[in-house]
């Protein structure tokens, strides 16, 4: 089921890339690994009604946390954000998007960039 989960949130993210939304820059957090380089992550809340509805549909595959979905709430978790960002509001599209397993997140999961 895992697996098939993970297609269905990457098929769900895949639909919505290239898709400008209304977000605003919240923090970057930086995740310490004991193995390894240190991994930087960006949270963006989401205003924009048409990817909160992807983004329900993303966490009701799998609400439970047995696959990171990148999502918390109405925010996307990035690995990386192209251009400049503030904590103003500001269009945003996901340009990228993958499995995140490089980055070491528990059981794998999403990857995202947005510009």
């Amino acid at each position: 089921m895992e697996n098939e989960a993970l297609e269905k949130i990457l098929a769900l993210y895949k639909s919505i890339k290239d898709v400008e939304f209304e977000g605003r820059f919240e923090k970057e957090d930086e995740i310490e690994y004991d193995d390894g380089p240190s991994t930087t992550r960006y949270l963006v809340a989401v205003y924009s009604d048409n990817i909160r509805r992807v983004m329900k549909e993303i966490w009701d595959i799998d609400s439970g946390d047995q696959i990171w979905k990148g999502i918390t709430g109405n925010t996307f978790w990035a690995w990386k954000i192209e251009g400049d960002y503030n904590h103003d509001r500001s269009i945003y599209k996901i340009i990228e998007v993958g499995h995140a397993t490089k980055l070491k997140w528990r059981n794998g999961g999403m990857m995202l960039s947005l510009k």
